[in-house]
């Protein structure tokens, strides 16, 4: 750094002029930063419901073969005519045996 060889009103000038292109550097940089981070959330939410979806399908495999197992139970115990099995007796109430 040089000295400042100038009055002091001068340099007060100066400093006042260097500190405020600061702050509307850090201001500008600030307001690209959060420009930045709602681009990136829109990014996110757009695949948070990848996974959404993704997790509900599973559920659904899932909740698929319970039911399929569920079926097979009953259809078992319509082959027995055995309706009374606790498992099976309150999905009989929905569905008659085949």
């Amino acid at each position: 750094m040089q000295p400042y060889d100038d009055d002091l009103d001068a340099y007060r000038t100066l400093v006042v002029q260097q500190r405020k292109r600061e702050r509307e550097g850090l201001k500008a940089e600030n307001r690209r930063q959060k420009t930045e981070n709602k681009k990136e959330q829109a990014r996110g939410e757009t695949q948070h419901p990848r996974k959404e979806a993704a997790k509900i399908e599973k559920k659904i495999a899932d909740l698929v073969a319970r039911k399929d197992a569920m079926e097979n139970e009953i259809a078992i115990a319509c082959e027995k005519n055995d309706v009374h099995q606790p498992k099976v007796f309150k999905y009989l109430a929905a569905r008659s045996c085949k």
